[in-house]
């Protein structure tokens, strides 16, 4: 199991918090997570920071079309911005996103067949993809 898996057995039902080692360009000028998310994991955690600087914005494609089933934020995120298509084509059920977002791009979550929560409450999926 790979180290920052938790709560399962890393395959597939643990939590996998994501590195910058996950073939990502993480942007030290912006916060700007970007690249294409290669984990085999489905369930992942988007840290507050990697390589000691904070993230704050997820770029187009990162996680798109890559099977998830499960995205969790960790505490204190500093994500203020979900680019178009971030999180597209995904099985995502759920996600909770930080209460300090800002702005979701629109396609952000396209293709997902379920409402997902928007800092603690529900939201409708129709409301996102406006």
């Amino acid at each position: 199991m790979p180290s920052n898996c938790r709560n399962g057995s890393g395959d597939g039902d643990g939590i996998y918090i994501i590195a910058s080692n996950d073939f990502l360009d993480f942007s030290i000028k912006n916060g700007r997570l970007s690249g294409s998310y290669s984990g085999a994991i489905k369930n992942v955690m988007i840290p507050v920071s990697l390589d000691g600087k904070k993230v704050t914005e997820i770029y187009q494609d990162v996680f798109a079309n890559k099977g998830l089933t499960s995205v969790v934020f960790e505490n204190d995120s500093q994500i203020v911005h979900i680019h178009a298509r971030a999180f597209q084509n995904n099985q995502l059920t759920e996600v909770i996103l930080p209460s300090n977002l800002q702005r979701i791009d629109q396609r952000s979550f396209m293709g997902l067949d379920h409402p997902f929560a928007h800092s603690g409450h529900r939201m409708r999926r129709q409301a996102i993809l406006a």
